[in-house]
């Protein structure tokens, strides 16, 4: 994009002109200058006379130039003022010199205002060329996004085939695990109690996170229905208030009064929204608070925009690349599902999730979801 935009705008002209001090006092003491040749000539020298009111083009052309139709204009009013004086002077004794000078005024006025318009087509062109180049970088910004996320939403697809013929192969031999334990257990007694015991820990474990890869390689229908958000944040802190005030952490969720009731399939939002709070919980580890805000926000179109904080200690800036990145985790006992299935969920809303560091410390991920899928207003 830095490419495109620079070998657009590399010989592009400035597309404003500023009016200087030192443009004005060009003009105007090429005007005066002009001027005193004229009043200081003999009038009897009549060919020096034709010569000098020529030399008038000069800073009327420059005007124009400058600073346009209004300001060409301007300086052949300027030029007309101080010429038109000896103009009169030298009328009696030369009336055809007379005659050639107002005929001279009059093409003042008409190079002032071809150029002027000239150079004011010039600048709209030029303006027009530089809001090209910027659509065009913006352009290819978008369709560089557009080619990343097709190769994202490529990989995972097979990311996902792969998860999901594992979990299938995986599922069988824990089950036998599972009954070879059970038949242990009733063969050997309490001998083999907390042998039996931590292979079931396991085996447990070990079916949770296949599980997990079943639910994240399954093709997820989204069952949207018109949901107040201000419920929908309700049944979220329900959810977390007992591990909230185990851990000395204030819940703070608000929604605006004016949102309208959006289509949401509202358990996997729910369920979105629950684990990115857990993992703000397991960030705090300890007391400190978690927020949602809910809100409606214009960004190419009406969305709902909801925003989870925590005060913690934040995500590094090296991982947050990675954080919704499939089996990515940095937890010993994480499997490294849990934000892949947020951005999923959202993403499956027509919507899109990231993650920012909070200034002065914390974690913070934007939830963006359009509310033209179904806009009903609250009754």
């Amino acid at each position: 994009m830095n490419r495109l935009a620079k070998a657009l705008s590399k010989d592009r002209p400035t597309t404003h002109t500023p009016y200087g001090r030192m443009d004005l006092v060009i003009i105007g003491a090429s005007l005066l200058l002009v001027t005193g040749l004229h009043y200081s000539t003999w009038p009897g020298l009549r060919e020096l006379h034709a010569v000098y009111r020529y030399f008038y083009f000069l800073p009327i052309v420059y005007a124009a130039l400058r600073f346009g139709f209004w300001g060409g204009l301007s300086a052949s009013l300027a030029a007309s003022l101080l010429f038109a004086p000896h103009i009169f002077f030298k009328w009696g004794s030369f009336p055809e010199d007379g005659l050639n000078d107002l005929l001279v005024v009059v093409v003042f006025y008409g190079v002032a205002m071809i150029t002027g318009v000239g150079a004011d087509r010039l600048r709209e062109s030029q303006a027009a060329l530089a809001r090209t180049a910027t659509d065009l970088a913006r352009s290819l910004h978008r369709l560089e996004a557009q080619g990343e996320e097709l190769r994202r939403a490529e990989r995972l697809s097979s990311l996902g085939t792969l998860a999901g013929g594992l979990a299938h192969e995986i599922r069988n031999p824990v089950g036998i695990i599972r009954a070879t334990a059970q038949i242990i257990a009733m063969e050997c007694g309490p001998e083999a109690a907390e042998s039996v015991g931590i292979i079931q820990q396991e085996t447990e474990r070990v079916e949770r996170l296949v599980q997990e890869l079943l639910t994240f390689a399954g093709d997820v229908d989204i069952d949207a229905h018109p949901t107040d958000v201000r419920l929908l944040l309700d049944e979220v802190r329900h959810r977390l208030q007992p591990l909230a005030l185990r851990g000395g952490v204030a819940l703070a969720f608000a929604a605006s009064d004016r949102l309208p009731l959006v289509s949401l399939d509202a358990r996997r939002m729910e369920d979105a929204l629950v684990n990115l709070c857990m993992n703000s919980l397991q960030a705090l580890d300890g007391p400190g608070t978690i927020a949602i805000d809910a809100s409606q926000i214009n960004d190419n179109g009406a969305m709902l925009e909801m925003r989870v904080s925590d005060d913690g200690s934040g995500i590094p800036e090296s991982v947050l690349p990675l954080i919704f990145d499939p089996f990515f985790t940095t937890k010993d006992d994480g499997v490294g599902l849990g934000l892949s299935m947020v951005q999923r969920t959202v993403e499956d809303h027509g919507g899109r999730i990231w993650a920012e560091k909070r200034m002065g410390g914390g974690s913070l991920f934007v939830l963006r979801i359009p509310l033209n899928r179904a806009e009903i207003e609250p009754q």
